[in-house]
């Protein structure tokens, strides 16, 4: 029998990373089996399986950020949208795994009596355009008539914008849109969109609203 090494301490810390993640992106996060991913997160209605990994280090020294090879093989297995999340003390770091690259070595820990997979295969990503931040100060102190941006790594064609954030005016939640234009005599500028947050619909189960990050991360 494999021994598992998980404490209350580390769980509580996955659900404060996911719930932030979720209530950066709007979204409901359900906690799947012990044996499976870590979470499903509905994002504007697409499910997305999620793995959360602790990093005992602020954003700026955690690189590369590493993952056990086998586990990207059961995230890939879902075969829907699947996201990495790092859980920093400053920040969490996110990729879609088919957006980031990684190099792979046979590596690991002290071997601890019970476990098998303290020496394995691991992959290892280094800083990349594919891997996003979102800073947890930002977002659990944002104040009325506030808000914050963050450039649009994803974007792909002219309809999507620049820059994404998220603004509370008025006490309201508010989606920020920002495309960089350039007028007809060369001065740039920007365009910008306020929007409704997407309200996804609550599937059956075990699953969470978007709901307040607790302060406290269990480190």
């Amino acid at each position: 029998m494999v021994k598992r090494f998980e404490t209350e301490a580390d769980l509580t810390r996955e659900e404060n990373a996911i719930a932030l993640f979720s209530k950066y992106h709007n979204a409901e996060y359900y906690k799947l089996d012990k044996n499976d991913i870590d979470y499903k997160v509905i994002i504007k209605g697409q499910s997305h399986y999620i793995e959360v990994k602790g990093r005992n280090r602020n954003e700026q020294d955690c690189y590369p950020l590493p993952l056990a090879a086998r586990k990207m093989v059961k995230i890939c297995d879902k075969n829907a949208p699947a996201i990495i999340i790092w859980d920093c003390y400053d920040a969490i770091i996110y990729g879609n795994v088919k957006e980031i690259n990684a190099y792979a070595k046979y590596s690991g820990r002290k071997p601890r009596a019970g476990s098998k997979n303290d020496k394995e295969y691991m992959l290892y990503f280094e800083r990349q355009q594919g891997l996003q931040t979102i800073n947890k100060q930002i977002i659990m102190e944002q104040k009325n008539n506030s808000g914050a941006i963050f450039k649009n790594d994803y974007k792909k064609t002219e309809q999507q914008p620049d820059y994404k954030g998220k603004a509370m005016i008025d006490g309201k939640d508010k989606e920020i849109a920002l495309w960089l234009n350039e007028s007809k005599n060369g001065k740039k500028y920007f365009s910008i969109k306020f929007s409704e947050p997407y309200q996804a619909e609550v599937e059956a189960g075990y699953g969470h609203k978007p709901k307040e990050a607790k302060d406290d991360l269990p480190f």
